[in-house]
C-alpha cells in the first residue's frame, strides 16, 4: 500500500471516529461539521505528540516538563467530549488556553526565549483559526504575542530563567522540540488539506445529486405542463358544445319550466367559468414558455375602451351599477400595442371592477393623455372595498387570493391580474394600482403614445372592440 493510500485510510478512520463527537447543534451545516471533525482529529494528534513528549521528559529526568505536558495531553484527550457537550467555540477557547498555559510553563522552566517551547506558541492562533474561526484566531494571536513579548522583555532585562532539566540533555531537548514542531506543523497542514478535499468531494457529490434531482423535477414539470396544456386545450371543444346546446335548449324549449330554464342558466354560467379558467391557464402557459406572439401596431385607445364599456353595460345594469366612460381631450389617443392584448387587459380590469363593486355605485373608465410624457392611459375606477397593503403586495401573483370578495357571488381564478400585468409589460407598458382599504381601487394601464393616422377612421373600431371582447369570452 502506498503512503498516500495509507494516509487516506488513516484519515477515513479518524473521520469516522470524529463524527461521533460532532455537536448535535451543527445539524446539516457542512462547514461546522467539517471544523468539528478537524478539531477532534487535531486533538487526537496533539494528544499523541503530547504523550510521547511527556514520556520523553520523564525518561530524561525532567518531571516538571513531563507533568506540564501530561496535563496538556489530558486536556487534548478530553477536547472531543467538550466539543460534543459545549460546542465548537467553547472547546476552541479551552483548547487554546491549555496550549498557551502549557507552552508558557515550559518556556518558563526551559530557559525562556532560549528554549524551544516558546516557538510552539505559534501553533495556538493557527489552530484556533483553522479549527474554529478567524476571529478566535486573531484574539489568541494577540494573547500569544503578548506572552512572547513578556519573555523577550525578561531576556532584555537579563532575567533568564534556568532550565529545570539536567544540562547534558539541553541539545537533545532543543533538537527534539524543533523537530517535533516541524513534524507537527507538516502533519497539521496535511490533515487540514485532507479534510478540505474530503469535504469538497462530499459537497460536489451532494451538488451533483441536487443537480440531477433538479433536472428530473424540471422534466417532470415540463411533462406536467404539457399534459395540462393538452388537456386544457382539448376541454374547450366539449365545453363550447355544452354551452351551445344549453343555450339552444333554454331558447327553443317552450315547454320548459322556470326551474328547468334556471338549471340551463346554471349550466351555461358554470361552463363559461370553466372555459374562462382554461383560457387564462393557456394564456399564462404561453407567456411563461415565451410563446406569446404579439403584433404591435397603432391602436385607438379611446375607441377600444369605449367598445369594451358598451359591451359591459348590460352586465353593469343587472348589478345596479352606473357605468361611466370619460375621454379627456378632443383628440383620440393612439398607442403602440397589440390589439388583442389591449382588449384583454381592459376587459379584465373592467370585469373586476364590476365584480367587486356594490350596487348603486359608479364604475368609471377614463382615457387620459400625457402630452409631456409621450404616453396615454386608460383607468378603471371602482367604489368597492379597496385593497389592503397585504393584498397589494400579492396583487399580481398567480392564483392570488385577496381579502376582497365579489359582491354578486361571481367566481375568481386569481390569474387575471397576473396575466394582464405580463401582457402590459410585454407591450412596453405598465399596469398600476392605487387603492386604500374601504375607498375603492383604480387600475391604470399606461402605454407609449403614437401619432394618429393621416385619415382618422370613425366609429367602426367600437364594433371591432365589442367583437374582440365577445371572442375572448368564448
Amino acid at each position: 500500500m502506498s503512503a498516500a493510500a495509507s494516509l487516506d485510510a488513516v484519515w477515513r478512520k479518524l473521520s469516522l471516529w470524529a463524527d461521533r463527537f460532532v455537536p448535535v447543534a451543527a445539524g446539516p451545516d457542512i462547514e461546522v461539521r467539517r471544523r468539528a471533525q478537524l478539531f477532534v482529529t487535531f486533538s487526537a494528534l496533539g494528544a499523541v505528540f503530547g504523550g510521547l513528549f511527556a514520556a520523553f521528559y520523564f525518561a530524561i529526568g525532567h518531571p516538571w516538563g513531563g507533568w506540564i505536558v501530561a496535563a496538556c495531553t489530558l486536556a487534548m484527550w478530553a477536547a472531543p467530549w467538550i466539543v460534543r457537550a459545549a460546542g465548537l467555540e467553547a472547546a476552541g477557547n479551552l483548547y487554546a488556553l491549555v496550549l498557551v498555559l502549557g507552552f508558557s510553563g515550559l518556556t518558563a522552566i526551559e530557559g525562556g526565549v532560549h528554549g524551544h517551547a516558546v516557538a510552539w506558541l505559534a501553533v495556538v492562533p493557527l489552530c484556533a483559526s483553522i479549527l474554529v474561526d478567524q476571529a478566535l484566531g486573531r484574539w489568541w494571536c494577540a494573547i500569544c504575542l503578548a506572552v512572547v513579548a513578556a519573555f523577550c522583555a525578561m531576556d532584555f532585562a537579563d532575567l533568564i530563567p534556568p532550565p529545570f532539566y539536567p544540562p547534558r540533555w539541553d541539545k537533545t531537548i532543543t533538537a527534539a522540540g524543533y523537530l517535533s514542531l516541524t513534524l507537527f506543523m507538516a502533519v497539521l497542514g496535511i490533515f487540514f488539506e485532507r479534510g478540505r478535499r474530503h469535504s469538497l468531494a462530499k459537497l460536489h457529490t451532494a451538488l451533483d445529486a441536487l443537480s440531477n434531482a433538479n433536472s428530473r423535477l424540471k422534466e417532470l414539470d415540463r411533462e406536467r405542463a404539457e399534459f395540462l396544456g393538452i388537456a386544457a386545450h382539448d376541454l374547450r371543444s366539449p365545453l363550447n358544445t355544452i354551452i351551445g346546446f344549453a343555450q339552444l335548449a333554454g331558447r327553443y324549449s317552450p315547454d320548459a319550466s322556470e326551474t328547468q330554464r334556471d338549471h340551463m342558466e346554471t349550466i351555461i354560467r358554470a361552463s363559461n367559468h370553466m372555459l374562462e379558467l382554461l383560457n387564462r391557464f393557456l394564456s399564462m402557459r404561453a407567456i411563461e414558455e415565451g410563446r406569446l406572439e404579439m403584433q404591435i401596431e397603432r391602436c385607438d385607445l379611446r375607441r377600444t375602451a369605449k367598445g369594451i364599456v358598451e359591451s359591459y353595460r348590460g352586465k353593469a345594469q343587472a348589478k345596479g351599477l352606473h357605468l361611466v366612460f370619460e375621454a379627456m381631450g378632443g383628440v383620440s389617443p393612439f398607442v403602440k400595442a397589440d390589439q388583442q392584448s389591449l382588449v384583454q387587459i381592459v376587459d379584465n380590469l373592467l370585469s373586476n371592477a364590476i365584480k367587486f363593486s356594490p350596487r348603486d355605485r359608479p364604475v368609471i373608465v377614463r382615457v387620459l393623455v400625457n402630452d409631456g410624457g409621450g404616453t396615454a392611459a386608460v383607468e378603471v375606477q371602482d367604489a368597492g372595498p379597496g385593497l389592503s397593503e397585504a393584498d397589494q403586495a400579492q396583487l399580481y401573483g398567480k392564483f392570488a387570493r385577496l381579502s376582497a370578495r365579489p359582491t354578486g357571488g361571481e367566481s375568481s381564478s386569481g390569474l387575471g391580474l397576473s396575466i394582464v400585468k405580463r401582457l402590459a409589460e410585454a407591450m412596453g407598458g405598465r399596469l398600476e394600482c392605487r387603492s386604500r382599504l374601504g375607498e375603492g381601487a383604480t387600475f391604470g394601464l399606461t402605454l407609449p403614445a403614437v401619432a394618429p393616422p393621416a385619415a382618422d377612421a370613425p366609429e367602426p373600431a367600437v364594433a371591432t372592440a365589442r367583437a374582440e371582447v365577445s371572442r375572448l369570452r368564448v
